[in-house]
């Protein structure tokens, strides 16, 4: 059974085919069922007859079918990096902007990869694919995409329009320059480029993860947002140590982090400030060789960083075991005071779950005070009941304090649930800015010039910001407000997710793509099991830096050696 909507219409090309087993094997290490065995006949037998009717076609009133007009686009997307809510939404958007009738199959992002692959042997190759930048380069080295270097440049080069004067209008100029910018980015940009050539084009500026800090800890503590990296340590020990959330207790850490063994997230994303300049991946130094840079000394730099706020009790003891969820928990119910996270509508998402966790602790604490108090009450008398009742108990706590409606909401609208976005420290120099999607048109596309200009072009054109990574629980933000008070706060959610992405574009720099190789692609899980391994050993259990990352080199020796020579072509 195929999940998700069936894509019609799909075309076939002879070179997508060979592509399209490669891919298997690219991406699933060789083991693609169905497709990593077959030859290029059985191949082409499985693509033949399934999904090789073009609807692009239109048929004229002698019944003959007229080709070479594109008026007809299938698009496949990851569904993470849509912005719309459903596929008849994204259809709707796109058919507005390009005037073409246009097919879309969102697939989950958890398995996109094995969905694509499942529709391919089918024989259904979409016309346009929106991918992840881990899948981008792969899918181009198989063969699967188009190659759009030509039609970039041409683009890019594009005059503004005339006028009945012969001259363009200044009007005209300055748009065309917008619209040039582009595509003038998309090609200077290298980190698109695979072998040289350009087969997609970035959705937006993308996204990226920066650190936020709470303000009112900081306060708490006494300190002012750390500068560096000495002042960055204390700042985690005396969110460790020194009860910046004030309920007496000993149970806050500085921060935790899902990127300390998760396999999809860049170990940077999560924790930069411990990373720093090291790149736990294959690498180019400034001379173009490649390395492994896990064996960097940038590496195992950071790799002690951790062991050290691990080992002092600064860093979550369960950080190896938790999800993205798990810290977005911690940090909301004041168990951490220190996340690294998405820039943009996440911040205010943040601040927003943290503020309704705290409103509903107090006012656990209130009603659980308010019972015992009534229980000592019945005890006591007559007396003690009335004093119970007014809440007059003569104690400071913040469970006391809130033992009326008055006074409980007095503390919960003055709390600041305010964010600072933690500048990069001195040593770090900035974040890493990522790619939302990729936009790029398949070998299986019979127009793809015309696909390019009719729906590629005013998507990007016009709709630059329409993907971006979505918070789906955005509107629970919203429950129980008046309709004035929920337009007001999606506009200061406007306001602050545009703040935010402008704070990360000043502080960051666009990432490269990953290394890829036939080898390194096909033995990449295994790799990133192996440094995780390493990574728990080092940090929760405080195995010695320099062993472990011997240990590791002399595991991955054979496999890292002929991924050396692939990526610097030592075999071409």
């Amino acid at each position: 059974m195929r999940i998700g909507k069936r894509v019609r219409g799909m075309g076939r090309r002879k070179g997508s085919r060979v592509g399209v087993r490669i891919l298997a094997a690219v991406l699933a290490g060789g083991m693609a069922v169905g497709l990593a065995g077959c030859s290029k006949e059985e191949l082409e037998a499985k693509l033949a007859g399934r999904g090789t009717t073009r609807e692009v076609q239109s048929t004229g009133e002698s019944g003959e079918e007229k080709s070479g007009e594109a008026n007809r686009v299938t698009v496949v997307c990851d569904e993470s990096l849509m912005a719309w809510d459903s596929s008849q939404a994204a259809e709707e958007k796109m058919q507005k902007l390009s005037g073409l009738t246009v097919e879309v199959s969102r697939l989950s992002h958890e398995d996109f990869n094995a969905k694509v692959m499942e529709q391919m042997e089918g024989g259904e190759v979409p016309d346009v694919i929106l991918l992840s930048p881990s899948q981008y380069e792969a899918y181009a080295r198989a063969g699967i995409l188009w190659n759009m270097s030509t039609i970039l440049q041409r683009t890019v080069e594009e005059k503004p329009k005339a006028g009945e004067n012969g001259e363009a209008s200044q009007e005209e100029k300055e748009e065309r320059e917008r619209r040039n910018a582009v595509w003038r980015q998309a090609i200077t940009d290298q980190r698109m480029a695979v072998d040289g050539m350009f087969y997609g084009v970035e959705s937006t500026l993308g996204t990226g993860c920066v650190t936020y800090v709470k303000r009112v800890w900081l306060n708490a503590v006494g300190m002012e947002e750390p500068k560096n990296w000495e002042e960055y340590l204390t700042m985690l020990k005396l969110f460790a140590t020194k009860d910046p959330d004030g309920n007496g207790e000993d149970d806050t850490y500085g921060l935790s982090a899902p990127g300390l063994t998760e396999e999809e997230y860049p170990y940077t994303w999560f924790l930069p400030e411990f990373y720093q300049k090291a790149v736990p991946d294959f690498e180019q130094d400034v001379y173009g060789n490649w390395h492994d840079g896990f064996l960097s000394e940038e590496m195992k730099g950071a790799l002690l960083r951790l062991q050290e706020v691990y080992r002092e009790g600064y860093l979550d003891p369960l950080v190896a075991e938790r999800s993205e969820e798990d810290v977005k928990e911690l940090f909301c119910q004041d168990k951490t005071g220190v996340i690294t996270y998405w820039a943009g509508e996440w911040e205010e998402e943040l601040s927003a779950q943290w503020k309704k966790e705290r409103e509903k602790r107090l006012k656990e604490l209130a009603r659980a005070q308010k019972e015992a108090d009534a229980e000592q009450g019945s005890q006591e008398g007559d007396r003690g009941l009335a004093e119970s009742n007014t809440g007059d108990t003569g104690q400071d706590s913040v469970a006391e304090n809130a033992l009326n409606e008055e006074t409980e909401g007095t503390l919960l609208d003055d709390y600041d649930y305010g964010l600072i976005k933690l500048a990069p420290i001195e040593e770090l120099g900035s974040y890493s800015r990522v790619p939302v999607g990729i936009w790029a048109i398949t070998t299986a596309c019979k127009e793809p010039e015309q696909v390019f200009t009719k729906f590629m072009i005013p998507l990007l054109e016009q709709e630059q910001e329409i993907l971006r990574w979505k918070n789906e629980k955005v509107e629970e933000s919203y429950e129980g407000m008046t309709q004035e008070e929920m337009e007001e706060g999606k506009e200061r959610r406007k306001e602050a997710e545009k703040e935010s992405l402008t704070f990360l574009e000043e502080h960051s720099e666009a990432s490269k793509l990953p290394a890829s190789s036939k080898t390194l692609d096909s033995s990449r899980k295994n790799f990133a099991m192996l440094k995780r391994e390493v990574i728990c050993q080092v940090v929760t259990e405080g195995k010695d830096v320099s062993r472990a990352l011997e240990e590791y080199e002399r595991r991955t020796k054979e496999t890292s050696e002929k991924i050396l020579k692939e990526l610097n072509h030592e075999n071409e």
